[in-house]
């Protein structure tokens, strides 16, 4: 599928599932926690952790939430389940997960809401088998918004995490 599909459908997804506040929210992956005994949690080979073709950049397309909360949507999961996959093959490549929210509520309100949302989103990556050592989180609540100007369409995509990939992390480097 192409990114504008994706986007489209993450909004559909975010704007559809809109509910009133003050739901706690909480992470409920698709998938059961990875054990030490999956195969996909185990180191990869020398041929899985071969580098990727310049033409084939490890990216992550935004990851929508719904008003006031940190769950998780169905297209978010498929999304990180193939980056968790990538990731799995490149043990160098640490990331970098921000919260973001749209203006609605306080700044303290939604710094506290970004951070809910990164962390949510750093934990399904826990769970799909990359090592937490690796996944670094923050919040810039609705500090960076990529839409401006108001109304639900604006708000929702800045409802987000988004993924920054980089260099190896420090247990990598002292191997």
């Amino acid at each position: 599928m192409s990114s504008p599909v994706k986007w489209m459908i993450g909004l559909l997804l975010a704007t559809g599932g809109l509910v009133g506040c003050a739901a706690k929210p909480e992470v409920r992956p698709s998938q059961p926690p990875v054990s030490s005994a999956d195969p996909k949690a185990q180191a990869p080979s020398p041929e899985e952790r071969a580098p990727l073709p310049a033409e084939d950049p490890l990216e992550a397309a935004p990851l929508y939430f719904a008003l006031d909360s940190s769950l998780l949507l169905p297209a978010s999961q498929e999304e990180l389940a193939r980056v968790a996959e990538r990731l799995r093959r490149l043990p160098q490549v640490r990331v970098r997960i921000e919260g973001h929210t749209c203006e609605l509520g306080t700044a303290e309100y939604n710094l506290a809401l970004g951070m809910k949302r990164a962390q949510a989103t750093r934990e399904y990556l826990r769970r799909l088998g990359v090592d937490a050592g690796r996944l670094e989180v923050l919040s810039f609540g609705e500090e960076r918004p990529t839409a401006e100007g108001e109304g639900e369409e604006m708000w929702a995509r800045n409802r987000r995490s988004e993924l920054t990939f980089g260099g190896a992390s420090p247990e990598a480097r002292r191997e």
